[in-house]
């Protein structure tokens, strides 16, 4: 690996913010919903809705995507490269008792030299009530994980893009924070690749001061028994874009010389099947 630089993961971020709205998964295997459209250029192509909501989201929220369509109040928008990613609302029985699940799927694509595309949906209206104390939990089930050299390089990821601030998911627990120059601001980190096959929770808590806490762990076990993380930064903005997103093979490496041989597009894919995703203010 001496050839490869890493991976930097604020061009990661940035590409989200400077999109319409990016990433978290809302899919629906309704054909109907969010069909993806051809633009007539080289860039991903991404789900389209038509109804608007109005106004931001307050007081808890609460998605199970049981309806099985992303494109209904509360809309989410979708955004994947044609061909290789995937947002679709799947039939799964979770630990929840839920029978739907939001799939996100990404996998390498051709460019491998650059940061490339991902599979991402973002809730179309914000939700207000970030900058006090809050709670947001969810679950998902890891479809697949990509093995090999590059096992380590797929990203599950949930993102709060009003205040620049990440929670990764794979391959470790990781809060990231981003200034304006878009410096990355690493919190500390717990390695741990996920499991395929398994049902996972995570948890990111504010405390309305600053302080952060999330923490991973696979639902057939304890929570205790998780990764967790801490940070002290700035409290978030008041009105967040909600976000989730899934980057498959190939993220955290760019190489200088393309490898021999070079992956194939739709290779080292990554897979997150969203059983729920819930935010509860506190007071």
């Amino acid at each position: 690996m001496d050839d490869r630089v890493r991976f930097d993961r604020r061009l990661f971020l940035q590409a989200g913010l400077a999109g319409s709205g990016l990433l978290l998964a809302g899919c629906t295997g309704d054909p109907g919903a969010g069909t993806p459209t051809d633009d007539g250029t080289d860039e991903a192509t991404a789900a389209t809705t038509t109804t608007e909501p109005s106004g931001p989201i307050s007081g808890p929220f609460h998605e199970t995507f049981e309806d099985g369509n992303y494109d209904s109040d509360p809309r989410w928008n979708a955004e994947f490269e044609d061909g290789i990613g995937e947002v679709a609302v799947v039939d799964r029985q979770g630990p929840d008792g839920g029978g739907k699940a939001l799939r996100i799927s990404d996998a390498t694509d051709e460019k491998l030299n650059e940061s490339g595309q991902r599979a991402s949906a973002t809730l179309a209206r914000r939700i207000t009530g970030w900058d006090g104390a809050w709670t947001l939990d969810g679950q998902f089930y890891a479809a697949d994980v990509p093995g090999g050299e590059y096992a380590d390089d797929g990203h599950v990821a949930i993102g709060l893009y009003e205040s620049s601030v990440e929670l990764l998911l794979n391959p470790r627990v990781e809060l990231l924070f981003f200034d304006a120059e878009g410096e990355n601001r690493e919190a500390e980190t717990r390695e741990s690749v996920l499991d395929e096959g398994h049902w996972y929770n995570y948890e990111l808590s504010h405390d309305g001061t600053g302080t952060y806490e999330a923490t991973r762990w696979r639902a057939d076990s304890y929570r205790a028994g998780g990764l967790s993380v801490t940070a002290h930064r700035e409290v978030p903005s008041a009105e967040e874009t909600l976000a989730l997103v899934t980057y498959g093979g190939y993220p955290e490496f760019v190489d200088q010389t393309p490898p021999t041989p070079r992956p194939e597009p739709g290779s080292y894919r990554l897979t997150a099947d969203h059983a729920y995703v819930r935010w509860r203010p506190e007071g």
